[in-house]
């Protein structure tokens, strides 16, 4: 079962099928959603045991700095979705450079900043 959220969740337990969940989508419930599903996992002809996958969108550079760089379009893209811009076209890299955030969408890019793990290979593989 594909989800990202508590729906998907209540369909995979009671069918007893994997769960694949989309972490991007729902960040703040993944934890919570995996934990569940692993408690209260039923048994099926298709599954003796609860099986899992987690989405997440990972962003990986040489430097931290790189990272950040090509996180860029993807981070403006969610503030712009987030703040309900009728420009839901995905930012080129130095669109996304050069972008000058207004309040609101400095305000979900910040909400959003789960959405993602940034950084250089050392960083995300700690992370």
């Amino acid at each position: 079962m594909l989800g990202s959220s508590k729906g998907g969740l209540q369909f995979a337990v009671e069918k007893g099928i994997g769960l694949a969940l989309a972490a991007h989508l729902a960040p703040h419930l993944a934890i919570s959603i995996l934990r569940s599903y692993r408690k209260d996992f039923r048994p099926s002809v298709y599954m003796k045991e609860p099986k899992s996958i987690l989405a997440v969108g990972v962003i990986i550079g040489e430097t931290e700095e790189e990272a950040k760089y090509l996180a860029g379009p993807a981070e403006l893209s969610w503030a712009r979705m987030s703040t309900g811009s009728s420009n839901l076209s995905l930012p080129t890299l130095g669109e996304a450079k050069t972008h000058i955030y207004t309040p609101e969408e400095k305000a979900a890019r910040n909400a959003n900043k789960d959405r993602f793990v940034i950084g250089s290979v050392n960083e995300v593989a700690h992370r």
